[in-house]
């Protein structure tokens, strides 16, 4: 699959291409208009898709990026004020920040991957209850988050930092 990216969910701090593939972060904040579903605070985006069973796979291009978060969360994620970054609340991603690699677990899970991450890809399972991020430039698993449990859709969620 190949997400698009949600417009009216992106923060006013990123600036989505026009085919909705791929997204910048500003220095600014953009004059946008405040809807419910934009997050206001944390420089996030959510794909238009969303997925509640079968299997799906897509992957992100990260590149050089200093800070980052790439994963699924539920459509009811709540979308103002700062993202509370945990399966309880809702959203099972990856993180690079300040060069450390997390998975967003509770706790979470300092992760040491073998070699830079440029690229990730995510394969989300709903029906096993699924979402595993790999390192596209070599194969290798990252992470998996296992026994998910949910009663709505999932939709990909990446933040720019």
């Amino acid at each position: 699959v190949s997400p698009s990216l949600d417009p009216d969910t992106a923060s006013p701090k990123l600036a989505l291409s026009e085919d909705g593939k791929s997204v910048r972060r500003l220095f600014f904040d953009q004059e946008l208009p405040d809807v419910p579903s934009r997050f206001d605070q944390d420089p996030c985006v959510l794909a238009r898709e969303q997925f509640s069973s079968g299997r799906y796979y897509w992957e992100v291009q990260v590149g050089h990026r200093k800070a980052w978060n790439v994963g699924v969360c539920l459509e009811s994620l709540d979308q103002k004020g700062r993202i509370p970054k945990a399966p309880q609340h809702g959203l099972w991603a990856l993180e690079l920040y300040k060069k450390t690699f997390w998975a967003l677990a509770f706790p979470r899970v300092r992760l040491h991957p073998p070699e830079p991450l440029h690229q990730v890809g995510i394969l989300l399972d709903c029906d096993a209850g699924t979402v595993s991020f790999y390192n596209v430039d070599n194969g290798s698993l990252i992470y998996t988050f296992s026994e998910l449990s949910f009663s709505e859709p999932l939709r990909p969620f990446f933040c720019l930092w």
